[in-house]
C-alpha cells in the first residue's frame, strides 16, 4: 500500500440532496420581509375601507324607502309604528331588536323578522300571539292569549274587548275559570267577534260576553262553545226576535233569550254561518 490517505468518494445523490438543502436553506434567510411602509399602507387601506362602509351603510343610497310590513293582523296602528321606526334604518344597517322592541308595546306580538332586499326596501314580518282580550289594573295593561299568557302592553292592539279576570295581571297567567272565558271568545266567529265589548266571570252563569249594544251572552262554561256560538248567531239574526237583553246558552240545543225561551235548535253545528 502506498503512504496516501485513501478518499471516500460520497453518493451522488447525498451530494445533490445537501445542496438542495442548503439552497432552500440559503433561499428562506433571502426572503424579503415586509416594510413599514407596505404595513402602514395596508393599515391605512383597511381603515379607509371600513369608514367608507360605515358612511355608506347609513347613507341615502341605501336608505329604507320602502317598508312592508306582514302579518300584524290588520292593526294599523302597529303597522304605523314599525315603519316609522323601520324607515330611520337602511338595508345595509337595521336593528331587529329595535323593531321587536316597538313592536312588544302592543303586547300581543310573539317575533319580528327583518328582510332586507337591496337597494331600498325593507320588509318586516310579525308574528301574533292568539290575543282575544285585554286587562287593565293597578299594574297596568296586559293582553291576554287564549292560551291564558297575559303580557304587559303600552298600547293595546286595535279590535280587543276589556276584560274583568280574577287573576292578578302581574302574574302572568290566569287560572282555571279565566281561561273558560278566553276560550270561549277565541270560539267565537269571526263575524261576531268585533262585536264583543267585553268579559267577565259570573258566580251564576260563568263566562259571560257583552256585545256592543248590551246584548249579555251567558255560556254556563267553556264546552260546546262553538256550539254556544252557532246558537247565539241564530238568535241574533232571527227576525222575530225584537226584544233582547241577554241570551243562555247553557244549553245550546235549546238557547233562551231575554227569559223567553226561543225554538229548539235540533243541531247547531248546521246553523249558517261563517266562522
Amino acid at each position: 500500500m502506498s503512504g496516501r490517505a485513501a478518499g471516500v468518494a460520497l453518493p451522488r445523490a447525498a451530494v445533490s440532496g445537501s445542496r438542495r438543502r442548503a439552497a432552500s436553506r440559503a433561499g428562506e434567510r433571502k426572503a424579503p420581509r415586509p416594510s413599514r411602509r407596505f404595513l402602514v399602507v395596508v393599515t391605512v387601506l383597511a381603515i379607509v375601507l371600513a369608514a367608507a362602509y360605515v358612511w355608506f351603510r347609513d347613507s341615502g343610497f341605501v336608505a329604507a324607502e320602502k317598508v312592508t310590513v306582514s302579518g300584524a293582523g290588520g292593526d294599523e296602528e302597529l303597522v304605523a309604528a314599525l315603519k316609522g321606526e323601520a324607515v330611520e334604518m337602511s338595508t345595509l344597517h337595521f336593528d331587529a331588536g329595535r323593531l321587536a322592541e316597538v313592536a312588544a308595546r302592543f303586547g300581543n306580538v310573539d317575533a319580528v323578522t327583518v328582510k332586507a332586499d337591496f337597494p331600498h326596501t325593507l320588509g318586516v314580518t310579525v308574528s301574533l300571539r292568539d290575543a282575544v282580550g285585554y286587562v287593565e289594573s293597578s299594574d297596568g295593561k296586559f293582553v291576554a292569549a287564549s292560551d291564558g299568557t297575559l303580557s304587559p302592553a303600552e298600547q293595546i292592539p286595535q279590535g280587543l274587548p276589556p276584560l274583568q279576570l280574577e287573576a292578578e295581571p302581574g302574574a302572568g297567567t290566569v287560572g282555571a275559570d279565566d281561561l273558560e272565558l278566553l276560550r270561549v271568545i277565541k270560539a267565537a266567529p269571526q263575524k261576531l267577534t268585533p262585536l264583543i265589548s267585553g268579559g267577565a266571570l259570573s258566580h251564576d252563569n260563568g263566562p259571560v260576553l257583552t256585545l256592543g249594544d248590551g246584548i249579555e251572552l251567558r255560556f254556563g262554561d267553556d264546552s260546546q262553545a262553538r256550539a254556544k256560538w252557532i246558537a247565539a248567531a241564530a238568535v241574533l239574526a232571527d227576525p222575530e226576535v225584537t226584544t233582547l237583553s241577554y241570551i243562555d246558552l247553557t244549553s245550546p240545543s235549546r238557547p233562551a233569550a231575554g227569559g223567553a225561551p226561543v225554538p229548539v235548535i235540533a243541531d247547531p253545528a248546521e246553523a249558517q254561518y261563517e266562522p
